[in-house]
């Protein structure tokens, strides 16, 4: 709808349905009343996902972290944290292979590397890496014996 006051025109926009890619959070006020009030810093917001003592050496866990999928594992005594669905064609990551810190999608084989921030090291059926986006990696914390991941 389309009006006008004077010299401004007045445009009414009705809203649309938007799906974020899954490798993006919508950030809003919601998200940062959400999770831990004492965690709170710069715009994002550290949440409670689970004990430490569920995240074991090289196993792959699949959380939902206020409407977020997430993949927790263990390397190298360093709790990892990063998206579940492959940037490629959203294949499940927590399925996938995990080796030296790089963690390969089951669907078509492409392969990200934790320890680099997520980067695509491997695209999808042997193409050249950077072939995808890289995934994200999410920092994450150990507070009293429960693990913490920033949204």
């Amino acid at each position: 709808m389309v009006g006008s006051t004077g010299s401004h025109q007045i445009r009414t926009v009705t809203p649309t349905t938007f799906k974020p890619y899954p490798d993006t959070i919508p950030l809003s006020p919601i998200n940062l009343i959400k999770g831990e009030a004492n965690l709170k810093r710069i715009g994002l917001t550290l949440v409670k996902v689970c004990p430490v003592s569920k995240i074991k050496q090289g196993e792959l866990l699949a959380f939902q972290v206020q409407g977020v999928d997430i993949v927790l594992t263990l390397l190298g005594g360093r709790i990892v944290a990063f998206q579940r669905w492959c940037t490629h064609e959203e294949g499940d990551l927590s399925m996938g292979m995990l080796e030296g810190g790089v963690i390969e999608c089951p669907e078509h084989g492409a392969k990200f590397d934790l320890s680099l921030n997520g980067r695509n090291v491997l695209g999808p059926d042997e193409e050249e890496a950077g072939s995808v986006p890289d995934i994200r990696v999410f920092k994450t914390e150990v507070k009293d014996g429960n693990v913490y991941v920033e949204l």
